[in-house]
């Protein structure tokens, strides 16, 4: 790559299950269908210049057949900028960029009622994950809007301080996401 960029890295077959690699640049990513449908594979990363290697196969070892491998470099939407946690603030979404890695976000509540989480991503299967004082108050994988891959959480809190975990589901590579927070109903 000569420039940095958000590549989307897909990989597919019918014949047998795929598992993709991306390597390079102190960058170390793996997909054997987390990301991609069915059985295939997807890779979507923030990419600094420099020079990669992807690493399509077979998921087992002795399958073989036809394969469609693609990879596409894309500009982020203007005015895009990337967090990987802090500070979450309600009705104030954030977008990240995750490479499989959980992102950390905290949250203060100030009075008691429904707090309403949305992780949403069109590149990688999401989780979210609610703690306070250590210990996990809910998690959802498939529950948001959409149902598929987007997760929402919906629970009862009192005020303090919570953290929120963003995370790609079972460590898959991760890509781009939309966080938001709000209080309310779903």
């Amino acid at each position: 790559m000569r420039q940095p960029g958000r590549v989307i890295i897909e990989l597919g077959s019918e014949s047998f299950d795929t598992q993709l690699e991306l390597r390079g640049n102190d960058v170390s990513l793996s997909d054997d269908d987390g990301g991609g449908n069915g059985t295939d594979s997807r890779i979507a990363a923030m990419l600094q210049p420099g020079t990669y290697t992807v690493v399509a196969r077979a998921l087992n070892d002795g399958s073989n057949g036809l394969f469609r491998l693609s990879a596409t470099q894309t500009a982020l939407p203007a005015g895009t900028e990337l967090r990987s946690g802090g500070t979450l603030t309600l009705d104030a979404p954030v977008t990240g960029m995750s490479a499989g890695e959980a992102h950390s976000y905290q949250l203060a509540i100030t009075e008691a009622g429904t707090l309403v989480v949305d992780m949403r991503s069109e590149d990688f299967d999401t989780v979210l994950e609610l703690r306070r004082d250590g210990s996990v108050v809910a998690e959802d994988d498939d529950g948001g809007d959409g149902g598929g891959t987007n997760a929402r959480l919906s629970v009862d809190v009192q005020p303090g301080t919570y953290t929120v975990m963003a995370k790609a589901y079972e460590g898959g590579s991760g890509g781009l996401y939309e966080l938001r927070a709000r209080m309310g109903l779903e």
